[in-house]
């Protein structure tokens, strides 16, 4: 019944989980994970099919003689355009917002009707600023893809269109003949709360107009009318020979490939001085044959998205889009039971570990907690693989809030066995000083600060003299008691900076870090006179204790000869006592790696 009566934790567990599913900050930390996940079980890919045409800062600097100050006039891309349809290129994709007229325009509207195939984007607008775009919309009306009702879009105040030197006769011919057609695409994110382009949008409404994504209209083969139909029961949306799910919103989710160079960049410049006859690309055609080309702009750093491989440009993100959906690469998400399996699952954990009779064993707690988070992982990276965009959100914070709960009790008492466990480990009990191996730590350590910041570090051990016959005259009691007043002399005498440690017997180890040789004796020497001046109650009334000590500088600089292992320095300083005590005792000596001197 006691067992039984803990169950209450997995339930409140799962309440409180689920409340913090909602919160914004779990919606980050699930688009996070599923990152991390989707780009563990993620394939390198080079596409063949796209490649993006980067008009960049180089790209116009070396370029300003044959066309003068960016933005070029339409001519520019008319020549480039007419270059890339004689080598072959299926599919031409503009990522230029081509809204105002400039000189050329004709030449460029020329261009496009030669070539057949070609998209031109619009930029979209949340809040209405233009009457006269709106008023555009029924000029562009031939451009429209024609999309199920059923069919979620995404619905804009208005965009800004390409200038109608551009695209007025070419809507004419669209009204004519809508075989052969130049798209009009609208260009823009569908950014996730924390800032991360995950979805496209397949056709954005804009006035009552449907419009396709970039990506989508490039898919577009010469010849082929636009459509779209969708499956209400499977959320999949079909395009000739495609299928790809959307969600509620009408996006699809991009399955981005593990490496950023998926899709090969080329310099504006290369291919605008082939077009101008200024070089020669010899396997240009081959190249170009068959591929959908995306030209866009990053020249003064420009056209900048966030995803999911960190920051690419919007063209860049435009060919993956395109790649994606034409290799079918696309996430789905996960049916609502399929989470909520996933946190049913994690509850029946926590209900494990709250009715296992363990509660003062947090490390079986532990072990059993890894083990459900573990196999909690490893379903997230089955289902990411197998194309499922899963929110575990629910399932993970139900085991740790579990887990938190069922050993909640146990922290206080592991933290204080911790405590207790590392005190007898590293400090002497007798006289509270560090022991012999977590002084060796702590010195290791010094000697890096040290040889980073080439400092001096002085090192000594000393040693109480006659300290055998204290416990033969005594006892050892007596000397038990000498030990720990030694040891609190130390801790009154030596600065905060210093470090004491119990060596082993009446032997005492203590590092003086920035410390000169000469300061080193003379903070040592406060200890010598401070113990000499101890006295002790009856029997040992009489009792003068004194100390000798060796001393051994480390500089900081490290050369081939240099000594930098503790105990080897352990051993020099223990050189110079030897030193002291065949000097008399009651006195401190001085051993470098050179020579030794007595204080």
């Amino acid at each position: 019944m006691q067992r039984l009566a803990t169950l209450w934790i997995p339930a409140v567990a799962l309440l409180a989980a689920w409340l913090l599913s909602l919160t914004p900050a779990t919606a980050r930390f699930e688009l996070w994970l599923n990152d991390v996940i989707q780009h563990q079980v993620a394939r390198e890919v080079r596409f063949n099919d796209a490649v993006v045409i980067d008009i960049d800062d180089a790209s116009i600097e070396t370029l300003r003689p044959h066309f003068g100050s960016w933005p070029y006039n339409r001519d520019a891309h008319a020549l480039v355009l007419d270059w890339l349809t004689e080598q072959g290129a299926t599919s031409v994709v503009f990522d230029l917002l081509f809204a105002d007229p400039r000189q050329g325009d004709d030449t460029l509207a020329s261009s496009l009707r030669r070539h057949g195939n070609v998209t031109l984007i619009a930029s979209a607008q949340s809040q209405e600023r233009s009457n006269g775009n709106n008023r555009r919309t029924n000029q562009l009306a031939p451009f429209a893809w024609p999309v199920p009702a059923e069919l979620p879009v995404r619905t804009w105040s208005t965009a800004i269109f390409p200038t109608q030197s551009l695209t007025g006769e070419l809507s004419r011919e669209l009204s004519r003949d809508t075989t052969a057609r130049t798209h009009l695409a609208v260009a823009a994110a569908s950014e996730d709360i924390d800032g991360v382009l995950r979805r496209l949008p397949l056709i954005h409404r804009i006035a009552g107009i449907a419009l396709p994504s970039p990506a989508l209209a490039a898919l577009l083969k010469p010849g082929q009318v636009p459509g779209l139909t969708i499956d209400a029961n499977t959320h999949h949306v079909s395009f000739a020979r495609h299928q790809w799910p959307i969600d509620a919103q009408g996006t699809v989710q991009l399955a981005f490939p593990r490496n950023r160079d998926a899709v090969l960049t080329v310099p504006f410049r290369q291919v605008a001085e082939a077009a101008l006859g200024v070089v020669r690309l010899d396997d240009a055609a081959a190249f170009f044959k068959g591929k959908t080309v995306f030209i866009g702009s990053t020249a003064q750093l420009s056209d900048r998205v966030n995803t999911p491989l960190g920051t690419l440009t919007g063209t860049t993100v435009l060919a993956l889009a395109y790649q994606s959906l034409l290799h079918d690469r696309l996430m789905m998400h996960a049916p609502p039971w399929m989470n909520a399996f996933l946190a049913l699952l994690a509850a029946v954990a926590v209900g494990a570990m709250a009715t296992t009779n363990m509660m003062s064993r947090i490390g079986r707690i532990a072990l059993l907690l890894g083990c459900a988070l573990l196999g909690l992982v490893i379903a997230h990276i089955v289902l990411t693989d197998a194309g499922y965009v899963v929110h575990s959100g629910c399932a993970l914070g139900t085991l740790l809030i579990g887990g938190l709960m069922v050993g909640i009790r146990n922290v206080q008492s592991l933290r204080q066995s911790h405590d207790q466990l590392e005190r007898i480990a590293n400090i002497d009990a007798l006289t509270g000083l560090l022991l012999r191996r977590a002084f060796l730590e702590r010195f290791q350590a010094e000697i890096g600060r040290a040889q980073r910041g080439n400092s001096s570090l002085s090192i000594a051990i000393l040693d109480l003299d006659h300290f055998k016959r204290v416990n033969d005259t005594y006892g050892h009691p007596v000397g038990d008691q000498v030990l720990r007043v030694f040891a609190q002399t130390l801790r009154e005498q030596l600065r905060g900076t210093d470090v004491a440690g119990r060596w082993g017997g009446e032997e005492f180890v203590v590092l003086l870090p920035d410390t000169p040789v000469d300061l080193a004796v003379s903070v040592l020497d406060r200890v010598r006179l401070a113990i000499a001046e101890k006295r002790f109650p009856a029997p040992a009334d009489n009792l003068r204790v004194t100390m000798s000590a060796g001393v051994v500088l480390f500089d900081g600089i490290v050369t081939d000869e240099t000594v930098t292992d503790p105990e080897a320095l352990v051993g020099m300083a223990d050189t110079a006592l030897y030193t002291a005590k065949e000097s008399g005792r009651n006195q401190i000596c001085v051993k470098s790696p050179s020579r030794g001197s007595a204080w």
